[in-house]
């Protein structure tokens, strides 16, 4: 058995399960030669057979976005990416998604209570069960993929988001942590108090 060259891998979820069962299948043939050396041309057969997924880094390319192309002439204080594959981008002007192709933008229209509440984008996040959650300068909201439109919860600029095992969102703010609960809409704000010893 030889080895004739080397191939870049691609370490995918699966590539490990794989690569433990070559090894261990190559440490018995290596075992079973040094065992019995005179049984040269000893064969070693996997089946089913194990298949490794292998990237080609000929085909790696960048492409670079410019304004032509409807990017922020601005820089990106957060990105996340929805369970549809978009990429979502947050600026001090607005929230951008890009399919690919083509960047579209989201900002504050006055007089539509369903668009997103702010410019300002500080916080992005994909809750476990996909939704998008938008921290902006006015208010945290909440993204509606089907109608295009966004629910808003009184939270302002949240700088982080995430999620603890429970389902709620935590979010730091300027003015204090907030916890919200996503299916009643209940929040929560803890402020430091300092007359309270028992406070951080």
């Amino acid at each position: 058995m030889s080895i004739s060259g080397l191939t870049r891998i691609d370490l995918g979820r699966t590539f490990l399960p794989c690569l433990c069962a070559v090894v261990s299948v190559f440490q018995s043939f290596c075992l079973a030669n040094e065992a019995h050396p005179q049984e040269a041309g000893l064969q070693v057969s996997i089946n089913p057979p194990i298949r490794l997924p292998i990237v080609d880094a000929t085909n790696n390319r960048f492409l670079h976005l410019s304004t032509a192309e409807g990017v922020p002439p601005t820089k990106v204080d957060s990105m996340v990416q929805d369970n549809q594959g978009f990429m979502w981008f947050g600026t001090r002007y607005g929230l951008y998604r890009y399919d690919g192709y083509t960047l579209k933008v989201f900002v504050r229209e006055p007089g539509n209570p369903n668009s997103l509440d702010g410019v300002l984008i500080k916080a992005l996040f994909k809750d476990r069960d996909g939704a998008l959650w938008v921290g902006c300068n006015q208010s945290l909201n909440k993204f509606d993929p089907t109608t295009e439109s966004f629910v808003r919860y009184p939270i302002p600029l949240a700088t982080h988001i995430t999620q603890d095992t429970d389902g709620l969102l935590w979010l730091t703010t300027n003015g204090g942590l907030y916890r919200l609960d996503p299916a009643s809409g209940r929040i929560q704000r803890y402020s430091h108090d300092p007359n309270d010893p028992y406070q951080p």
